[in-house]
């Protein structure tokens, strides 16, 4: 089976039809006061993937080596940047003002008092950003690392990603179905200069 960039598009689509569902409280339609207050207290991930993502797009292709079931193919991503390229970097905000007790926060500080690890876990299983992990140096970030998991009674769905400011980011997805299948894809992308 090749692997082509629209069959990755549908994969992902696939894997995200209950993702909407559940992480739709994560970028609903929040008023301005609710997101500044959501703001005030989590550092949003996906604005600041999205943002960086796009800005690196503007003069870098990207390279996917992508496996899916042990299935390896490498995509090239030349052109504009297209909705589904940014779907699975759009799902990891945490801008709900009615979580703000529903996590345990943590920030670390370096020698120079600036903040250097931010660490967001969530307290109950049922929400669905498991984990948010910003690493900063000198005040700029990193790496941001989530992870999101989604139980239901056709699936259960692990989901990590490891974004690294202006080089790229692995997603891992790991989809058990009820029927024992398992439907196993990584994803590693790297920004090439143009």
């Amino acid at each position: 089976m090749k692997i082509t960039q629209t069959s990755i598009y549908r994969l992902l689509e696939n894997l995200c039809l209950g993702l909407p569902l559940i992480l739709a409280s994560c970028t609903g339609n929040l008023s301005e006061t609710e997101k500044k207050l959501a703001s005030k207290y989590f550092f949003q991930a996906s604005d600041f993937i999205v943002k960086d993502y796009k800005n690196q797009r503007k003069d870098h292709d990207l390279m996917k080596i992508i496996t899916i079931n042990n299935q390896s193919d490498t995509i090239f991503i030349r052109d504009s940047i297209t909705p589904d390229e940014i779907l699975m970097l759009n799902k990891f905000n945490l801008n709900n003002p009615h979580w703000i007790h529903e996590y345990d926060t943590d920030t670390t500080y370096g020698v120079y008092g600036e903040p250097d690890h931010y660490h967001y876990r969530a307290i109950s299983e049922k929400l669905p950003v498991r984990n948010i992990d910003v690493y900063l140096s000198q005040g700029k970030v990193n790496t941001i690392k989530t992870v999101s998991q989604q139980n239901s009674l056709i699936n259960k769905h692990h989901l990590s990603l490891n974004y690294t400011t202006g080089i790229g980011y692995d997603l891992v997805s790991v989809q058990k179905m009820w029927n024992g299948d398992t439907l196993r894809m990584h994803v590693h992308a790297l920004f090439r200069k143009k």
